[in-house]
């Protein structure tokens, strides 16, 4: 019997691409004036105080999924499958060096699984371009070509689990595995891998990894460093 192939699991929003899918199918479904101009005036003031540094990212980006799920309802799947596809073609390559990379390091010995809190069709659209093997993400009912106000999957619940399902039924070891996540979403997953990597956390993930000598990665401007966050402080540069 052949060796079990390793699993490398990745969050998408904030640890890939720079920003959030769910945030830019928002925005482009909005846009094309395929959910209404009012929209937007349910997430602006979370956008804002978020901006402003009077609110929490979380509490937006909560909003935004709200916002999106519940003008979701009655809209054609194949219309919102294209903007995904063009949402996701546009992110590709607003990335971070430091994920892209490890990402195209890994292709060859691990199974490359994604699990991420925006929409399946999205997230499927974008790691589909950079090799993905799986990706796993919040998932909307249909009926007749056409979206339901029921809720399938959340894919920022219980990561944890779906990675002990994802290795079970595609015959994957956690021996030698790799994750990588930015905020507590993350932390079930990461507690699981051999190889933890905490990649521009939050500060909740941030004591996490402290507490739990995690290794924590800051991307920069076109710096990485490698950060050091016990008592002494120390940081390297990796690149």
């Amino acid at each position: 019997m052949a060796d079990k192939r390793p699993v490398a699991v990745f969050d998408v929003d904030g640890t890939i691409v720079r920003s959030s899918l769910v945030i830019e199918m928002t925005h482009e479904l909005i846009r094309r004036g395929i959910f209404p101009q009012e929209a937007e005036q349910k997430f602006i003031d979370e956008r804002d105080a978020w901006l402003n540094r009077r609110g929490h990212y979380d509490d937006y980006v909560n909003k935004i999924v709200d916002v999106y799920t519940t003008y979701l309802v009655g809209q054609e799947v194949s219309k919102i499958q294209e903007v995904a596809d063009k949402v996701a073609k546009d992110q590709a390559h607003k990335t971070y060096r430091y994920t892209k990379d490890l990402v195209a390091k890994l292709k060859d010995s691990h199974f490359l699984l994604a699990i991420s809190g925006s929409g399946i069709d999205s997230v499927q659209s974008f790691v589909k371009i950079h090799g993905f093997d799986l990706a796993y993400g919040s998932e909307i009912a249909s009926k007749d070509g056409l979206y339901t106000n029921q809720t399938l999957v959340y894919g920022a619940r219980e990561k944890g689990k779906t990675l002990d399902r994802i290795v079970d039924e595609h015959n994957l070891t956690l021996e030698s595995s790799i994750g990588v996540g930015d905020t507590e979403n993350d932390i079930s997953f990461l507690e699981m891998v051999d190889q933890p990597i905490v990649f521009n956390p939050n500060s909740e993930l941030l004591e996490t990894a402290k507490n739990r000598g995690w290794k924590v990665v800051v991307e920069r401007k076109d710096v990485v460093y490698e950060l050091d966050i016990g008592d002494n402080g120390k940081h390297t540069l990796i690149s």
